[in-house]
This record gives C-alpha cells, sequence and structure tokens, in this order.
C-alpha cells in the first residue's frame, strides 16, 4: 500500500510498542538509529504487520556489508508493495544530520526500490501524528533520499538532511525503506546510522579509536546478545579472554569501578544451578576500586554480576560476564552423533563438535562460484582436520525461478538450471560433504510446494549424488515427526517412494519446552525408524536440529534439556544429533534467539561467553564420547531414569528424575574408585558403606562411575507380578523372584518404594541367593 498522508494513520499503532532497555544501553552513542545494522535480527523494525503480512524477507547472516548481518527484503513469487520500517528517536530542530545507510540491489526495475524519511510531530496536547515526508534539499518537494534499479554491490549511500527540514515541534522519524514489487529481485538492507553533521567523522572512526572505557555486558531480558557499554562505570577485564577455558588455565579477572556518589557495590557469582557460590554486598563508591576477582572453583559454569546500587536498592548500573571451565575434550577418535549449527566454528574443538551443517546459497554461487566452491572446501578441510564431518544443503534456488526461497517454478527451464547448479555444487564438493540435505523443513503449511515435488527434488539430488559423489549419503526430508501432522506427512512419503531417494531419514526433533522422556520423543523416533524400515530398509536417524528456546530464568532447564537429548540419541544410536544453536540464528525473534546456547556480540568484537547449555555441551561430549548404552536400572524409583552406559570395558550410569523434585537412590558399589559428575562437570569421590551409596539426585542429570561390572549384566534382577491393588486399609499379598547374576553366593537387602502410609511386613529381612540362582 503506498504511505500517502491519508494512509499515515496506520503508523500510529506503532507508537505504543514498548521496547525493553537495559543497563548496557543506558549510554547512548552518537548514533541515533538503534539495530539498523540487524545484529539483533528484526527488534525495533516493523512491516505493516497489523495488515495481518508476514515478514517481507529475512536476515541473512551469510552476506552482509558489515557486522554480522543485514535484511534482504524479497518475497520471490509476490508481486505486491512491501516496505520496512524503523523508528528513530532523539532527532532535534535547528540541527543538521546526515543518514549513512548500506544497499544492494539485484534484479530490480528501474527505481523498483526506495528510501525515505517519515515525519511525525507533536500537536497541543502532545500527540504524536505524522506529518509528511523528510524532503532532500530542504523545501524541494523532493522525498526519495535514494532510488536503486537493476543489480548493485554493496555500497555505502550518504544523505544530508538540513535543520530546515526538521519542524520546530519535531517528535520523532522513521526510516522507511519501500519495495515497489517484492516479488522482483532484492534489495539488501544494512548499517543504517544517523547523527549530527559535526559528529560524522567521530561516529564512523573504527571502534579501537576510541579512547573511551568499555565493557561488554548483556541484558538478562535479551541473555543471548553481548553489548558494549561506552564510559563504563563498572568495567571488568578478563586475561586471556576466550570463550571457554580450562582446568588448571583459569583466567585472571579484575573489577574496576568509578567513583559513583551515595552509591554501594554489589558482587555476587553464582553457579549453573543458581546457587550463590561468592557474595561481597554493600561497599561504597565514594571511592574508586580496583581488585582482582576469583572463581570459586577449578570447573564448572559460573556468573559474575557486579552491581552499583543506591543504599536503598535502586539499581544504577551493571555488568555481567558467564565463565565455563572444562577438562580437556574428549579424542575424536570415535564415532559420534554431537552437532552445532555453522556458528560459533572457533569454540567447536572445545566443545566436542563432531558435525555441522552450513548452508549453500544461489547468490554467491551466481555471484563467483568458482570462488564460492574454493572457500566453502577450505570450510570443510577446517572442520576435517578437526575430527568434525560436514553435512551441506542447497538453501534456496536461482531467484528468477524462485517462487519462495524453497519453491522454484516448474517449468523445463526452471528444472535444468536447478539441475546444473546442484550438479556443480556435488561435484565441487564431491569428496569433502560427508553428507547432503536439501530443503529445510518441507512440510504442510510452512511451504508452498507438494509432496509431490518433495519426491522430485530428492529423486533429482540423489541422482546428482550418486554419479558425482558415489558413497555420500543423501538425507531427508527434515520433518519433526514429534507432531502427529508432520509423522503422517512422512509416513506417506515413504509409502510413495522417498525411501529409495535417501539413504537415510533426516529428522527435526524439536519437542517445544517439553523433556524428550515427557512426549515420548523415544517412541516417536523408533516410529519413523520402522516406517523406513517398513519401506525403504534399515536408515540411519539423523537429527538435523534440535533445542529449546528458553529466557534468563530458565536457562538451567535449557541445560537439562540438552543433557537429556544427548543420553537419549546415545541410547537410541542416532547418526547426528546437531544441536540448535550457537547463537544468531537465520531467525528474528527474540524466541528464535533464545535458542541459542552461548551468548554473543553480533560486532564479534568481544569473545563469545557460555549460557548454562553451552557448558553442558561440553560436559556431556567428554561423559559420552567412547560410550554405548546396555541398559537401563529399573528399580530406583518410578520418576528415576538411569541409563548405563559402557565406556573403556567398564559401566558409567546417567542418572536424574523427570519430575522437579529431590530424592535419594542406593547405589551398590563393588570399588572404591567410584565418582560422580554434576551437570557442570564438578566431580566428587563416593565412599560406599557397606558397599552402598546413597546419592542425591534430581532433575539435573548426574554421571557416575567406577560402579563395578555387575551393572553390564542386562538380566533383570528382581522380576514382579502383575500390578497389586489394595483397598484403603486392606491388606494383599505379592510375590518376586530374585536372580543373582554372580558366580558366587550373595545375600540381599530390600529396600521398598512404597507412597506415604504404606507398610510392607518382612520387607527388610536378609535374602539368601545362591551363585547363579534365584529364589
Amino acid at each position: 500500500m503506498r504511505l500517502d498522508l491519508a494512509k499515515k494513520t496506520c503508523l500510529l499503532s506503532l507508537l505504543f510498542l514498548l521496547v525493553s532497555q537495559s543497563f548496557a544501553q543506558q549510554n547512548q552513542s552518537e548514533n541515533l538509529v538503534v539495530n539498523g545494522d540487524f545484529e539483533k535480527a528484526l527488534t525495533g523494525w516493523h512491516w505493516e504487520e497489523w495488515k495481518g503480512y508476514k515478514v517481507p524477507g529475512y536476515v541473512d547472516r551469510a552476506d552482509f556489508n558489515q557486522g554480522n548481518a543485514s535484511f534482504k527484503l524479497t518475497i520471490p513469487g509476490l508481486h505486491e508493495r512491501r516496505q520496512m520500517g524503523l523508528q528513530i528517536k532523539g532527532i532535534e530542530h535547528g540541527k543538521d544530520y546526515t543518514l549513512k545507510i548500506d544497499l544492494m540491489c539485484e534484479d530490480l526495475a528501474k527505481d523498483g526500490a526506495m528510501i525515505r524519511m517519515l515525519l511525525f510531530t507533536k500537536d497541543e496536547k502532545g500527540k504524536s501524528k505524522p506529518n509528511g515526508w523528510v524532503d532532500v534539499p530542504a523545501g524541494s518537494g523532493v522525498n526519495e533520499f535514494i532510488k536503486l534499479s537493476g543489480t548493485q554491490d554493496w555500497k555505502t549511500h550518504t544523505v544530508p538532511i538540513s535543520a530546515k527540514a526538521i519542524p520546530p515541534n519535531i517528535s520523532h522519524v522513521w526510516i522507511m525503506i519501500d519495495h515497489q514489487d517484492v516479488g522482483s529481485g532484492v534489495v539488501g538492507i544494512d548499517n543504517i546510522r544517523l547523527y549530527e553533521k559535526q559528529s560524522e567523522d567521530k561516529v564512523d572512526q573504527p571502534q579501537a579509536s576510541s579512547t573511551n572505557t568499555k565493557t561488554f555486558t548483556y541484558d538478562i531480558a535479551d541473555p543471548t546478545v553481548i553489548v558494549p557499554v561506552e564510559n563504563a562505570k563498572l568495567q571488568l577485564k578478563v586475561t586471556p579472554d576466550q570463550s571457554l577455558y580450562r582446568v588448571g588455565q583459569l583466567p585472571e579477572i579484575n573489577l574496576k569501578t568509578s567513583i559513583i556518589d551515595g552509591a554501594v557495590l554489589d558482587v555476587q557469582i553464582k553457579n549453573g544451578f543458581g546457587d550463590v557460590v561468592f557474595e561481597k554486598v554493600g561497599r561504597s563508591l565514594g571511592k574508586s576500586l580496583d581488585e582482582a576477582v576469583n572463581l570459586p572453583g577449578d570447573r564448572g559454569y559460573f556468573e559474575l554480576i557486579a552491581t552499583a546500587r543506591t543504599t536503598e536498592g535502586k539499581p544504577i548500573t551493571q555488568v555481567r560476564r558467564t565463565f565455563g571451565i572444562l577438562t580437556p575434550p574428549a579424542p575424536t577418535d570415535t564415532d559420534e552423533p554431537w552437532g552445532l549449527w555453522c556458528n560459533g566454528r572457533e569454540d567447536f574443538v572445545e566443545l566436542g563438535v563432531r558435525w555441522t551443517r552450513p548452508a549453500l546459497y544461489w547468490y554467491f554461487y551466481n555471484k563467483d562460484a568458482k570462488a564460492y566452491m574454493q572457500k566453502t572446501i577450505e570450510m570443510i578441510d577446517e572442520n576435517h582436520a578437526r575430527g568434525i564431518k560436514v553435512l551441506m544443503y542447497p538453501k534456496d534456488h536461482p531467484s528468477h525461478h524462485a517462487i519462495t526461497q524453497k519453491v522454484f517454478k516448474d517449468t523445463p527451464e526452471a528444472w535444468a538450471e536447478v539441475r546444473v547448479y546442484w550438479t556443480y555444487l556435488v561435484k565441487s564438493l564431491a569428496g569433502k560433504a560427508d553428507a547432503w540435505g536439501l530443503i529445510n523443513e518441507p512440510y504442510h503449511g510452512m511451504w508452498a510446494g507438494t509432496d509431490d515435488l518433495i519426491l522430485r527434488y530428492w529423486q533429482m539430488m540423489h541422482e546428482i549424488v550418486e554419479q558425482y559423489a558415489p558413497g555420500t549419503p543423501v538425507i531427508g526430508p527434515s520433518l519433526n515427526v514429534n507432531e502427529p501432522s508432520m509423522m503422517a506427512q512422512y509416513t506417506e512419503l515413504m509409502q510413495a517412494g522417498l525411501g529409495k531417494q535417501i539413504d537415510g531419514v533426516e529428522l527435526h526433533t524439536y519437542t517445544a519446552t517439553a523433556m524428550p522422556e515427557d512426549i515420548d520423543w523415544e517412541s516417536n523416533i523408533n516410529q519413523a525408524r520402522k516406517v523406513a524400515q517398513q519401506y525403504a530398509g534399515e536408515m540411519p536417524i539423523y537429527s538435523t536440529e534440535m533445542g529449546m528456546s528458553m529466557g534468563y530464568d530458565n536457562e538451567l532447564y535449557q541445560a537439562q534439556y540438552l543433557a537429556r537429548c544427548f543420553v537419549w540419541a546415545k541410547k537410541m544410536d542416532l547418526k547426528m544429533l546437531l544441536y540448535h544453536m550457537y547463537s544468531w540464528p537465520q531467525g528474528e525473534p527474540l524466541s528464535e534467539r533464545d535458542f541459542a546456547i552461548f551468548r554473543s556480540d553480533p560486532k564479534r568484537v568481544a569473545p563469545s561467553q557460555p549460557r548454562p547449555a553451552g557448558l553442558v555441551y561440553g560436559v556431556m561430549t567428554r561423559q559420552l564420547a567412547g560410550a554405548t548404552y546396555r541398559t537401563q536400572v529399573d528399580y530406583l524409583g518410578p520418576a528415576v531414569k538411569a541409563f548405563v552406559f559402557e565406556k573403556h570395558g567398564q559401566p558409567m550410569l546417567a542418572i536424574w528424575r523427570t519430575d522437579t523434585r529431590k530424592s535419594t537412590v542406593d547405589l551398590a558399589i563393588t570399588t572404591d574408585l567410584a565418582t560422580v559428575t554434576d551437570l557442570f562437570g564438578q566431580q566428587q569421590k563416593l565412599t560406599p558403606d557397606n558397599g552402598i551409596v546413597s546419592l542425591t539426585i534430581g532433575p539435573s542429570m548426574r554421571f557416575v562411575t567406577g560402579v563395578g561390572s555387575d551393572y553390564l549384566n542386562v538380566k533383570p534382577l528382581v522380576q514382579t507380578p502383575p500390578t497389586l491393588t489394595l483397598q484403603a486399609g486392606g491388606k494383599g499379598r505379592t510375590q518376586l523372584t530374585l536372580t543373582n547374576p554372580n558366580h558366587k553366593p550373595a545375600t540381599v537387602t530390600l529396600k521398598w518404594l512404597t507412597p506415604e502410609n504404606w507398610q510392607v511386613d518382612d520387607g527388610s529381612k536378609p535374602i539368601a541367593l545362591p551363585a547363579d540362582g534365584s529364589v
């Protein structure tokens, strides 16, 4: 819709959208534009969504002019006008300004896109209303700052805005990017800046030239984003400054403060469970402080929080930092399923990552195919050298044939060009890519294609891979079988012959906010395995996306979830479990960013910091590398899960409760080498009392080693009869069969876990068991 004066009132509904401000945002820079570089995805941006319009494009983290993101304004096949708008506050009457914006375009019609600025002024009652476009030059009647046509690479455009164009009753402005036909061509947007003209040189200088004191922190309202604070009153200096640390190589941490009259300083350190493990509060900031801070442990997860507040308790400013300390990573000589998205490659080795999944894009292929493939091969070689396998997949299609990012026109010309494109990719990466996937999540309601199109896509890719990269598996179709509708679609596709075009089943195995055992995750995946076996034979299962979006208050729950996914993946013998994701995902909203298991600086100046789940990822890979699932201990209580793995010929227990309670379980220990490792890698030696260890367990997983080889025996120790039902106040009898799997006689004592107020007669009497016999 054209945004003329008669229609501008539609924007008034946007005035009431509030943006949460963090401590880190209190010191605004001279650039008045917030998130003009899309590093916070679409935070603050709007697109006439009150009309029901979907986002007219996507945040692109593969092609940008600066930083780590841009926005591509395009919806192939939708031939309508679309706009993106961002409110800019702080502009004042009587001042000259400079607007800078980085733009690119591809296949646009003449003047197919334009940049304008909409004025909002205050009326007599102080209410803001739209009041026309900003003219450049002032008074000229020309309000199209920039017009775009054809195909142009990234370029920085500069627009001077005269003080004469800013009315006295100015409230704020909106920068508007207008695509006349969003289905024809692409507009790329990045790095929008607006500042007073005299500040231009200062604002555009590289960060390193600033003399400001700076520290980095994050806000619990947006806990995956690390932001700089200029002229910080609280500063943390960490040496060396890196994402993860190893036991015995802890960082030096220095806290500096400025003088803040009437303020006091609180310093806390929390562990991954949220427990305060160090605290020093109420120190006066009437003088500056400069002191070392020591972490209260040699391994695990720690969050350091320094807060300046008034004596009445009102926060003034705050700085936060998290630390993850791990033992050295496990060797890479075993085949493991652990995967992460393609972000965060610098920490893959330390985390123990063994799979990654980068996408391939038509834009870069079309721009310079040879250079693009050379860069991709270098990336794959780097991963292989670290023991990491690489799954590749083309994410989109030739733009001039695309209906959407995932669907192209069903014409002979389109199919021929896509075949050429895919063939070039496969031939170039033959012997490099460890597996091939295809279009992401082609499920009903998500994409514009049909099931028949899915079959044809995978048939063509399978033919290409079989010819040019034989032996490399093709996997598909990336549906989430935890959703009944997608399980049905998957079954229909396998019935229709998809199994003949794939070498492995690719699933997305999200469970929303439920733990795997709460939705019977294992049964769903086993059902997908059974369907594949029925229609195509035995196939490995690849979970190429898994994860949970959680805010700051639920970070421990997210970490518990990751741990359980890992042990279930081992139990089910998944070929891949690719966790979604490191940080800065392809999506836009906060809920998508909260999938991240690390906090990251979008400009990549500061190193990433782990969330609790990020540290747990590294703990899990160390515990489970080289482990094979053997059996399950099922006598510790109805809410207790205890999986037995064999590692280096010895048993290891992964044990947790499936509810939120804590309880104590008794474990028989036949050695003096027993050790328990908690969710965050902290270790404790266990000392048996008469061969029994009482272990406290809860929803956070614990690993127990050194328990004795008897745990590897898969024979049931206790056989129970059918359920015994009793009336209130009544009595009953039951009979148990006890089996001794050892070659020596044994004496056992039963411990009964009964509901409250139940009583078992003669339940604790010692029972003699013969060698290899039953009673």
